[in-house]
Order: C-alpha cells, then sequence, then structure tokens
C-alpha cells in the first residue's frame, strides 16, 4: 500500500513532520534581511518536536531562502547562495507539534 501526504525531514533523513501530526503553536517569528545569518536560544521550545521554516519575502526565481537549524532549544539560520542564486530576506517560523 502507498503513503499518501506530507513529509518533511531533517538533513540525516529522519522524518520531522507528516501528515498525521498537529501544528498546535506558533512559537516564534522573525524577519530577517538577506545579509542575516545569526541564532536564537528558544527556552520556550525546550523539549519539544518543532518544525521550522523560512519562508522568503521577496522571492523569485534567482532568490534563496535561509537555511534553518535546530540544536537544543537553539535556532540557527544561514544565508545560502550559489551560481545564479543569493539570498532573500526571510520570515523565519518556529512551530511546536505533537
Amino acid at each position: 500500500m502507498s503513503d499518501y501526504g506530507l513529509r518533511v525531514y531533517d538533513s540525516s533523513g529522519n522524518v520531522i513532520l507528516e501528515i498525521t501530526d498537529r501544528i498546535t503553536r506558533l512559537m516564534y517569528v522573525s524577519s530577517q534581511t538577506a545579509s542575516a545569518g545569526n541564532s536564537g536560544a528558544l527556552s520556550q521550545i525546550n523539549n519539544l518536536l518543532t518544525g521550522n521554516f523560512a519562508v522568503p519575502v521577496n522571492a523569485s526565481i534567482t532568490k534563496s531562502a535561509h537555511i534553518i537549524s535546530r540544536s537544543s532549544n537553539t535556532l540557527t539560520w544561514t544565508t545560502w547562495s550559489g551560481l545564479y542564486v543569493t539570498p532573500a530576506t526571510c520570515v523565519i517560523f518556529c512551530f511546536a507539534y505533537t
């Protein structure tokens, strides 16, 4: 039988969010410029599962979203650029889910 729905994987290939999970609370939102790379300690996400997303606000085919990672209760975001791609200004979201 096939599986249907959304699954989000981390960089190690582990499922961190899937269609049966419920996003329950917005824990953090922040606007970051295209040149910003930084981090934020969020005590409210300690021992919680989170989904962390960067959404570009001035998106085009040549703009990229920030890369988001989490270690313990700290979110880190960095910009990414490539041959024809430059960083976009992004809004960073952190949702706690069950």
